[in-house]
């Protein structure tokens, strides 16, 4: 074979390899950044869920560090005792140990059986709801508490429904105080509720107590069909939003009960 022409096949085969060799390239690098993309995203995916959101960390800056801690304390009978202790303490650092002594009740706290604390965000604060439920026997009353801080453990209101402890003790009756994740159409934060086997009907009343007033509601709707659910089953017994760093009962309203008080 002449040599010009094996010189013409040497070279083109070379040519060929140096191509073959750039497309592998191309794929390899390719590659190299398709799998840096997927780590990166997994890592900021990781770091997403181990940083607390920006509001979550000015939260957690800004707040007194035992009301940190009533909050995340678990909500179990046997941790009542220490969260009230430790809601005492808070309550003698920030002065409003004389306001803790008033609140409607809380003198039942020998019998404090649910204890816990919230964080709520309204649109002009970060703050901090504290319920209590306690009870004095039977017969007598079941008895839930809510009181308002500041992100810094400082007072700001408190307020209480009593029921009576037959539709709690006796029965299945459960009386608690469900905050929903966003206000709700009524720009509820809190709803008061009986839940559970009793429902809020009959010869039965509630008392809602609230600054130097006393709310006195009557139940009725005694003669509903058992699976029927009540007026206040379906709305709860108290409905409050919070204004101005104080709570503001939705419902029931004034003239819907018997009212106590100035």
């Amino acid at each position: 074979m002449p040599w010009p022409r094996r010189y013409s096949l040497s070279l083109q085969k070379l040519q060929d390899k140096a191509s073959r060799f750039r497309i592998w390239i191309a794929i390899a690098s390719a590659f190299m950044v398709f799998l840096a993309s997927v780590l990166l995203l997994l890592a900021d995916t990781r770091r997403d869920e181990s940083i607390p959101s920006k509001a979550t960390r000015r939260f957690a800056t800004q707040m007194q560090s035992d009301l940190l801690t009533l909050i995340e304390s678990k909500n179990t009978e046997e941790a009542v005792p220490k969260f009230v202790e430790c809601l005492k303490g808070l309550a003698r650092k920030q002065g409003w140990e004389q306001e803790l002594i008033t609140c409607p009740n809380l003198s039942r706290w020998m019998y404090c059986d649910d204890a816990w604390a919230a964080k709520i965000q309204t649109k002009q604060s970060d703050l901090v709801v504290i319920l209590l439920k306690s009870w004095d026997g039977i017969p007598g009353f079941d008895l839930q508490t809510a009181i308002l801080l500041d992100n810094q453990g400082r007072f700001l209101d408190n307020l209480s429904c009593e029921i009576s402890s037959r539709l709690t003790r006796q029965v299945e009756g459960v009386l608690h105080t469900v905050i929903p994740s966003k206000p709700e159409a009524d720009d509820a934060r809190l709803i008061i509720r009986l839940d559970g086997e009793e429902s809020a009907r009959g010869n039965f009343c509630h008392q809602i107590y609230h600054g130097t007033e006393k709310l006195t509601i009557e139940w009725g709707d005694d003669k509903l069909p058992k699976n029927q659910p009540s007026q206040l089953d379906v709305r709860g017994l108290c409905r409050i939003t919070i204004k101005d760093k104080k709570f503001h009962i939705l419902s029931p309203s004034k003239d819907q009960g018997k009212r106590d008080g100035p």
